[in-house]
């Protein structure tokens, strides 16, 4: 059991009626909070926190401990923290990003707190993403980061590399306005790489950061899409089509529109729309072998001999077959190992 720092047992003293009578205000209200977690989370997560900033910002120590509190109190009453947590990986934002950032949080507790809660929740509660991934990149991002606004930047860069490509323009653009260290760390490459990285990022939406350039080819780059009894968007085998510029997987009773790049996919369910399909493009095709073509490049795939539809939106080919709850995708791509 941790010991109660000099510190942070004369901080919470000071304050212990206004406290009290907060955790009162939360029980009354309905939320169950175990007292014996809730005690626990206090001395041996907040305890180490009220110990950081008061050893470089005294003056906001007081603050400090009231809006730890108080988020604590949330989360614990969302189930977001605590032994029942639904999301376990919250608990590593207090443990490994909080003592990264002393000087934002002594700042802006409430909306550093917030934020970094707010994204973990949202990766860890889609589908495919890796929210393991993000809070190592923000872990190393934090540090670099003078203000707020270059902490969520690098959160979206980082959630956009941790499987969340619904967020790539904006990543992107956040990337371009960051300083080179918390750009950087976000996208997991060396300052030295930024530059060179962002451009093929924004030429390529298959490249990936990290990777070597070469020759551009006709590559699988994902299979995308599953059962909906195994947790994933189709009841039925989908059918692909372009509408307005945007890749739409439906069955008969559901449409989706799927965003996805090197980072991986997002469905989003979407009413049926009379925009008129586009064309397949004449210079795409899967021959009676199975070979796929766009352009003059070319890539086998025997398993496509019969697809049920095919689609591409200038930048991802997909095509489905009537055997397979999943998308097949490829794409014209310059990213090496």
């Amino acid at each position: 059991m941790n010991a109660v720092s000099p510190v942070f047992a004369a901080t919470l003293a000071d304050r212990r009626d206004s406290l009290n009578e907060r955790f009162a205000l939360r029980r009354r209200a309905g939320a169950k909070i175990d007292p014996a977690a809730f005690q626990a989370h206090l001395r041996e997560t907040v305890g180490p926190l009220i110990e950081f900033v008061h050893a470089k910002y005294p003056e906001r120590t007081p603050a400090v401990l009231t809006a730890l509190y108080d988020a604590s109190l949330d989360l614990f009453a969302a189930s977001l923290l605590g032994p029942e947590a639904k999301f376990p990986t919250i608990q590593r934002v207090w443990t490994e990003l909080l003592p990264n950032a002393v000087p934002l949080l002594a700042r802006e507790p409430v909306a550093l707190v917030g934020c970094l809660c707010n994204a973990t929740f949202q990766i860890a509660g889609q589908r495919g993403a890796n929210p393991d991934l993000w809070l190592d990149r923000m872990r190393s991002a934090l540090p670099h980061c003078a203000s707020l606004a270059e902490a969520v930047d690098a959160g979206s860069v980082a959630a956009w590399q941790a499987g969340m490509p619904q967020y790539r323009r904006p990543a992107l653009a956040a990337a371009e306005r960051l300083k080179p260290a918390p750009a950087a760390a976000a996208l997991g490459v060396s300052p030295e790489r930024l530059r060179e990285t962002v451009v093929a990022l924004k030429a390529d939406r298959w490249f990936i950061a990290g990777a070597s350039a070469a020759e551009a080819a006709l590559v699988p780059v994902g299979q995308v899409g599953a059962f909906t009894g195994f947790g994933g968007p189709f009841s039925h085998p989908p059918k692909v089509s372009c509408s307005d510029g945007q890749l739409v997987a439906a069955t008969d009773d559901t449409s989706w529109r799927m965003i996805t790049d090197g980072y991986g996919a997002w469905f989003q369910r979407v009413t049926a729309t009379r925009a008129k399909p586009t064309p397949l493009p004449k210079d795409v095709s899967v021959d009676a072998r199975g070979t796929v073509r766009w352009g003059k490049l070319t890539c086998a795939a025997p398993h496509l001999v019969e697809p049920s539809s095919i689609a591409c939106d200038g930048e991802t080919l997909a095509i489905t077959i009537p055997t397979s709850h999943q998308l097949f995708l490829f794409a014209r791509t310059a990213r090496g190992a």
